[in-house]
């Protein structure tokens, strides 16, 4: 590898991680300035399903996929 290739690499890399830092940021921030719509009263229905019924539908969905595709255990 040339050293031209090897900055070029390092450059690139840099960008990269320098985009998945501010993205989010500037994602959040064009969504309104009141953060606390998007979060749910604890005590509330979302879809007629409490946390702990939303909690237990997100395990079983994660449980039926395949060991090998399943990104809990990777």
């Amino acid at each position: 590898m040339k050293s031209s290739d090897n900055y070029q690499f390092q450059v690139i890399g840099c960008l990269s991680i320098l985009a998945v830092l501010i993205l989010p940021v500037t994602l959040s921030n064009t969504e309104g300035n009141n953060t606390s719509e998007r979060v749910v009263p604890i005590n509330s229905k979302p879809y007629g399903l409490t946390y702990g019924e939303w909690s237990a539908k997100w395990w079983q969905w994660v449980s039926s996929i395949p060991t090998k595709d399943n990104p809990i255990v990777d």
